[in-house]
């Protein structure tokens, strides 16, 4: 039976008047730290319209996309929101290594409560189909000839993803990476030749524009080939290397403040996992290539500690 999630959203404002009840007062606004049209922003829409249509949540959404700052001001906007039971966010996995290397920055982990992940997504390397590298014998042929090679992506997930696959095949100085707000800008940069290659996820691309031959895959950021993507090399395949399990997954937490109230945390899991296993989300969000895949809040976190171990480490490494 569908949990109508105006009860547990009801847990997004603790009742003075009546303990142990949850009264919301407004509109829940989602807040997203990349562009209209990249992957956070269609993940985002396609689980607000179905929690609203389906019943999930009575109250409307309000989506706040907010790439300024490399996604800080969409950050600073939750955790600072004057409403900030009614303030969500949807993150990326790269997102937390933006938010603790970025220069100036005075936000922690600490300062955002996971209510979750829903699906994920893998990243791929493709070129335009112009381009001079088609392969990634091609690639490996330019690198070991010395070509400096442009990559494009967004500032989290692909970034991520990029500096591992760099590192694995031995060439982190060869590479010069561009950074886009939205995977919708990074596309249009490749179709229109501006770099040589990019790192999207398989969602953003393949059944589009690789199936159709706009633009040509190198590798997926996995050691074995994808379901989705059955004709592209895997990452072993292509280089004879491999990758870390969790390197270019894209995840897609949902997040609140991180001193909100466990009891609120617990009631909007469990209500945004039962609205992402209801059948008209499924069928939607496999369109896209995406992979559903749960993680309760205390495995987000594990998680995040990790990544964010990973990227620190690496920052200090650079000094």
């Amino acid at each position: 039976m569908k949990r109508i999630l105006s009860l547990a959203l009801a847990a997004l404002v603790l009742s003075t008047a009546c303990a142990g009840e949850f009264v919301p007062n407004r509109n829940i606004e989602f807040y997203i730290s990349s562009a209209a049209g990249g992957s956070s922003d269609m993940f985002t829409r396609t689980i607000a319209d179905i929690c609203k249509s389906e019943g999930y949540v009575n109250e409307p959404f309000i989506i706040n996309n907010m790439p300024d700052g490399k996604g800080q001001i969409a950050r600073i906007n939750v955790r600072d929101s004057r409403s900030p039971n009614h303030a969500l966010l949807c993150f990326s996995s790269g997102d937390f290594a933006a938010m603790v290397t970025t220069a100036g920055s005075d936000l922690k982990i600490e300062d955002f409560a996971p209510l979750g992940i829903l699906a994920a997504d893998k990243h791929l390397i493709f070129a335009s189909k112009d381009g001079k590298y088609k392969t990634m014998d091609d690639l490996l042929a330019g690198l070991k000839n010395g070509d400096t090679i442009s990559i494009a992506g967004t500032k989290s997930d692909e970034l991520s993803a990029f500096t591992l696959f760099a590192k694995e095949i031995g060439y982190e100085d060869s590479f010069s990476y561009i950074m886009y707000e939205s995977s919708s800008e990074n596309i249009t940069a490749i179709m229109g030749g501006h770099n040589d290659l990019s790192s999207l996820g398989v969602g953003d691309v393949y059944e589009k524009y690789v199936k159709t031959g706009q633009l040509k895959a190198m590798s997926m950021a996995r050691n074995t080939r994808s379901p989705i993507a059955p004709d592209v090399p895997s990452f072993e395949e292509a280089t004879g290397k491999r990758l870390p399990e969790w390197v270019g997954l894209a995840n897609r937490p949902l997040m609140l403040r991180g001193e909100t109230d466990p009891a609120i945390i617990e009631k909007l899991s469990v209500a945004f996992k039962a609205a992402s296993e209801d059948p008209k989300f499924i069928e939607e969000y496999a369109k896209t290539g995406y992979v559903l895949r749960y993680m309760s809040p205390e495995q987000v976190n594990q998680t995040r500690r990790r990544d964010v171990a990973e990227e620190m480490k690496a920052a200090a490494a650079k000094k």
